[in-house]
């Protein structure tokens, strides 16, 4: 490495040393869909700023957001005061971390430059984005036909595709139901439920709403024929 490289990556390691002293980081919780105008913090009282009065500010103190994820801002930040509140834009946990399914790995991200030179400081945000039960599960048909063989074993299980909720944790689905519907008129009597029924499977998570698909329509049939 020549002289006039090495002076170079000192430079570099120097400027991120003094770029890393004058960082801090901050996390926040926030819960989806909040509407407008929600107030999620203060930094200048959260960072505990304080300024000594023997060391004049070239400029009024102020807090410039230099960096967000993504290109719709969720945040904004008062210049003058440091308060952080909500947009009008939509907070979806589902949309924003797609794919992410623990409750504690969703973050919005943003950067704040506090000004001006003689208190500067970059402030890390982050917000931790929390799940609410917004979505109802949901099968991937509402009809699903079953063929079943008349000398078919007592016991025999038949599968059925699982409900899909973008929602996680307890907010997902939480346990399967069969409901009972006499409205119909199958012969399942080789099933164990009356005859004359058709089952109903249901996914049910915490909210009142509830997401049905009819899977049984039994088809008896001779199992040579088949």
């Amino acid at each position: 490495m020549d002289l006039l490289s090495g002076t170079y990556l000192l430079a570099v390691l120097l400027a991120c040393i003094v770029f890393q002293s004058g960082a801090q980081e901050k996390n926040y919780t926030v819960r989806e869909e909040l509407p407008e105008n929600v107030l999620i913090g203060n930094l200048l009282k959260d960072l505990n700023l304080t300024l000594d009065p023997d060391v004049p500010l070239s400029s009024p103190l102020q807090f410039k957001l230099v960096y967000k994820t993504g290109d719709v801002p969720l945040v904004r930040v008062e210049e003058n005061t440091g308060e952080i509140f909500t947009t009008a834009n939509r907070i979806d946990r589902e949309k924003l971390c797609s794919g992410i399914f623990s409750e504690n790995r969703c973050f919005y991200e943003v950067e704040v430059a506090v000004l001006p030179d003689e208190v500067f400081r970059l402030v890390k945000i982050r917000f931790l984005i929390e799940d609410i039960n917004d979505n109802a599960p949901l099968f991937p048909s509402t009809v699903i036909n079953i063929s079943i063989p008349e000398n078919t074993a007592v016991n025999s299980r038949y599968s059925v595709p699982s409900a899909v909720d973008p929602d996680i944790g307890v907010n997902g689905i939480q346990h399967y139901e069969l409901l009972k519907d006499a409205s119909s008129e199958v012969g399942c009597g080789s099933l164990l439920i009356p005859p004359d029924e058709v089952l109903h499977a249901v996914a049910k998570d915490i909210l009142p709403t509830r997401s049905e698909v009819q899977f049984i329509t039994c088809q008896r049939f001779d199992f040579q024929e088949a």
